[in-house]
């Protein structure tokens, strides 16, 4: 059996119904096999009021094993992942986060947010968060109130978050900053007007290049997100989100190849075509061997431009001499050495 859309409510209806051996076929929210036939119930509806989510059981985690290693004077490295949201109301083709939170952002109160960051520091003393909403910024006066907050309660933590290029302006970006913000995330997807356009990103290179120059002008790090391989790719625009990602020059990248997610719009233009190399859902994996080809390219065509990518942004003088200050810094030796050989398996030539 597997869960539709959100699953707090629906697993919990299933192990009270296992646990009561009564039937468990008509839970709302569940799709099962009978006989080799999918059966699919209706989908549960959203879960409006998110205040009334117990907070997850981290007791019941390891939580000492979860660290971070950024490079800052910080009590300890214990670190942790939040949701203060869910949902976006932005469509972007790639993007499938609309089957689990239906394409509606709801919010937790603010009441309820802190009472947990409060739990988090008093019960498992931690020291860095990472916000996980799709975009933690979409609401200007929410995010100014957070802020304030964290910075009236002199809450002794850092955090990051992700957000959207076009969600930032430097009057935000200084006050995130001041209340303890020291990264943002941001899905750059490709550096052509073109090709974004064509994802339905809704964003222009200019923003994108006025944002960077905002966040670096107040010494906010960035992870910058590129996907190669949109269906509208040639190798000349991937070449310029290469460019792209050297000149915004994020702290971090990550290149991923094209993931027609289903749900996405492009999934089914992905079959139409004949895209798709695969429909083993084990290998829809961003680290695995890419799973499309288009007219313009082959999958292992891809899969070398990608390596490439790595190799040409990393690769320089001035990003090595920068993280090997990270690592002084964070001390975090054997995490210099797993991520050498992660760098390795991602840019090293592929079969």
């Amino acid at each position: 059996a597997s869960i539709q859309g959100e699953g707090e409510l629906t697993f919990h209806e299933l192990l009270e119904c296992l646990a009561a051996g009564r039937d468990w076929r008509g839970v709302q929210g569940l799709s099962f096999l009978d006989n080799g036939t999918v059966i699919e119930n209706s989908r549960r509806p959203l879960i409006n009021d998110l205040d009334s989510l117990p907070f997850p059981a981290r007791d019941l985690l390891p939580m000492r094993l979860y660290e971070h290693h950024y490079p800052y004077k910080m009590r300890n490295r214990n670190f942790t992942t939040f949701f203060t949201s869910r949902g976006c109301p932005f469509k972007c083709a790639f993007c499938a986060q609309h089957v689990v939170w239906g394409g509606v952002e709801r919010d937790r109160s603010l009441d309820n947010t802190f009472e947990e960051i409060r739990h988090l520091i008093r019960d498992h003393d931690i020291s860095f968060i990472f916000f996980y909403d799709d975009t933690f910024t979409l609401k200007r006066a929410r995010v100014e109130e957070f802020c304030n907050r964290i910075s009236s309660e002199k809450m002794p933590i850092k955090w990051s978050c992700l957000t959207r290029a076009d969600c930032l302006d430097e009057d935000l970006i200084a006050l995130m900053k001041r209340a303890g913000c020291v990264e943002f995330q941001i899905g750059i997807e490709s550096g052509s007007d073109v090709v974004l356009d064509s994802i339905k990103k809704k964003v222009r290179l200019d923003t994108l290049k006025s944002a960077f120059k905002l966040i670096h002008k107040h010494g906010v790090r960035t992870k910058g997100f590129f996907i190669l391989g949109h269906f509208a790719d040639t190798r000349e625009t991937m070449r310029e989100t290469v460019n792209t990602a050297i000149a915004l020059d994020p702290s971090w990248v990550f290149f991923s190849t094209l993931i027609p997610l289903p749900g996405s719009d492009l999934f089914e233009t992905a079959k139409q075509k004949g895209y798709l190399e695969t429909t083993d859902w084990d290998q829809f994996n961003y680290h695995n061997f890419p799973i499309i080809h288009t007219e313009n390219f082959t999958a292992a065509e891809l899969d070398q431009i990608r390596r490439r990518a790595y190799r040409e942004f990393y690769l320089r003088p001035r990003k090595l001499a920068a993280y090997a200050a990270d690592v002084v810094a964070s001390g975090g030796y054997r995490r210099m050495f797993n991520n050498f050989l992660a760098f390795m398996d991602l840019s090293a030539s592929s079969r």
